[in-house]
């Protein structure tokens, strides 16, 4: 703990089955601990002078066993099988805008879609390729011009002079856990190899209400929400092999990271209502929908090297890249979706990421240790995206702790910082997006037993 992750080449860890399994080969004895997190997400977003701050707070446990056994090699003295179970990432989060004044509604894109082009009565179900103009249609949001039938107008105007107030919330919560399944040995003393299978879980909850106010006087609408809520569930396979290479005090590691498939199932359900002035509303419910896909995320590598200075200092670099623009959307046996199109942006849209994070540790008489450690990732995005924030993330962490023969207690503290861009409608009709400022905290007090 308190080394940014950057424990790559460093092993005899219970986290190195989720970096570099070779770590695990590392081990003479064997080791159980686990350790509890406390995280604070912190988030800052504003549009058009609109500054809105809101925190959100949880708890997480990583728990774990290695058991090194001795081997009749002389080779490979030791072979170490280690169970891991860990959060590896956490979504919970909220955020709302209030009163931010636009110069077009939501409404807008979705009458764009079907002006001149789409007869009323494909508008009267759902079970058509036009799902929110459906919704707009049947809360009277959209309407028919008198004597036309695929002519629309809206309940109300917007523009630059006569804008909307648009209001937004977001609140979701989730975490994706790893249950990591690494065996690893080291031989001649000279290189470990390990390997790890990680079974990962995703659960994700997620409920957004938009809102509109129209200035417009002349409109018996005094405000609409959009409400949206959906759910995401699944589960992922994938294979982890690492090597370290040890020569005198220099380590040097790598460690690839194969593709996971994620099997998802989301469940969601789309509301929009609409409030008159003086009382009374219109509103649609749209049938709870259910849908089946698969997500293959990218592959990544990882170098890493630690240097051991003496029995005082031990600085540890890892480097890890990953190319986003290689995962993928696909159906399942029984869903005939096709996602060539959202495959097809999402290549164009992001690029390879990297990060490099930076660690050092200071022993402090015999038990004690201090540590610090540093990470900077880029921006996943390509220039196609069109994002305006810088988005890459940077954080640091400190930490100390005490260990004897038998057994270790620590605790550390890490804060990462990142941005990013935000659109409540059509980025074509919203002009400047939300701009959004994330600082992610974590407190970890942990420990173990060794025997």
């Amino acid at each position: 703990m308190g080394l940014c992750g950057a424990y790559g080449a460093l092993g005899a860890d219970l986290a190195s089955s989720g970096i570099n399994p070779a770590g695990i080969g590392m081990y003479r004895r064997s080791d159980t601990g686990g350790c509890l997190g406390i995280f604070t997400n912190r988030l800052e977003s504003s549009l058009n002078d609109n500054l809105n701050t809101t925190s959100t707070n949880g708890t997480f446990l990583n728990v774990g066993v290695s058991l090194t056994m001795p081997s009749v090699n002389p080779s490979a003295p030791f072979f170490s099988f280690t169970f891991y179970h860990q959060t590896s990432a956490v979504y919970d989060e909220r955020y709302n805008i209030e009163d931010v004044e636009m110069s077009n509604s939501i409404l807008e894109s979705l009458l764009a879609n079907v002006q001149n082009e789409v007869h009323y009565s494909l508008l009267n179900d759902y079970d058509n390729n036009y799902f929110y103009e459906s919704l707009a249609w049947q809360a009277w949001l959209i309407d028919t011009i008198p004597g036309e039938n695929n002519k629309y107008f809206l309940p109300f105007v917007s523009n630059d002079t006569i804008p909307v107030q648009v209001s937004y919330i977001r609140q979701g919560e989730g975490n994706m856990s790893d249950n990591n399944f690494s065996a690893a040995y080291t031989v001649e003393g000279v290189f470990s190899v390990g390997a790890t299978i990680t079974s990962s879980s995703i659960t994700y909850q997620q409920n957004n209400i938009h809102t509109e106010t129209p200035t417009d006087t002349e409109s018996s609408t005094e405000y609409f929400e959009f409400i949206e809520s959906f759910t995401t569930t699944g589960d992922g396979l994938n294979l982890k092999i690492g090597v370290i290479g040890h020569i005198n005090n220099l380590k040097l590691g790598f460690a690839w990271h194969s593709p996971t498939r994620y099997n998802l199932t989301d469940n969601s359900s789309y509301k929009m209502i609409n409030y008159y002035k003086g009382g009374g509303f219109d509103d649609s419910n749209a049938p709870d929908s259910y849908f089946e896909y698969t997500i293959k995320t990218p592959s990544r590598i990882i170098a890493s090297t630690a240097l051991i200075l003496g029995k005082r200092v031990i600085i540890s670099n890892d480097y890890e890249r990953v190319n986003y623009a290689n995962g993928k959307l696909e159906s399942v046996e029984y869903y005939s979706a096709d996602f060539s199109n959202q495959n097809e942006i999402l290549a164009n849209s992001f690029t390879a990421s990297h990060q490099i994070r930076q660690g050092i540790e200071i022993r402090i008489e015999k038990k004690y240790r201090a540590r610090l450690g540093g990470m900077y990732t880029t921006t996943p995005y390509s220039e196609n995206a069109g994002v305006v924030s810088n988005e890459y993330t940077w954080g640091y962490s400190f930490g100390g702790e005490y260990r004897n023969d038998k057994m270790y207690i620590g605790i550390a503290f890490s804060n990462s910082k990142s941005e990013n861009d935000q659109y409540l409608i059509n980025p074509q009709n919203q002009g400047s997006p939300i701009k959004q400022a994330r600082s992610s905290s974590f407190l970890v007090i942990g420990g173990g037993l060794r025997f």
